[in-house]
């Protein structure tokens, strides 16, 4: 055997007994990737949530200026009421 072999031999098994730490600093080197993957899709579902949170109170105060627009409605319908069975020729102008 010639030096040539020998030394493939020992690169060989230098890099059969590196192999294991390798691949362990491989995966330790990927867990921050994944976890920052993770972080960004709480962080998209945490930007999502929000809007609907925008969306929801928007919603709820549209409700209520319906509600009081229904109510000023019905007010006037019955002040109309009141003044058609008073006399019914004369029509208030609102």
């Amino acid at each position: 055997m010639g030096i040539k072999d020998r030394l493939i031999q020992f690169v060989l098994r230098g890099n059969d007994e590196l192999s294991p730490e390798a691949k362990k600093s491989e995966e330790a080197l990927a867990a921050p990737g994944k976890e920052a993957d993770e972080l960004g899709k709480s962080l998209d579902a945490a930007k999502n949530a929000q809007g609907l949170i925008r969306s929801l109170k928007s919603t709820e105060r549209a409700v209520e200026l319906t509600g009081k627009a229904i109510e000023r409605g019905e007010q006037q319908v019955k002040e109309l009421r009141e003044a058609l069975s008073k006399d019914p020729k004369v029509i208030p102008l609102f």
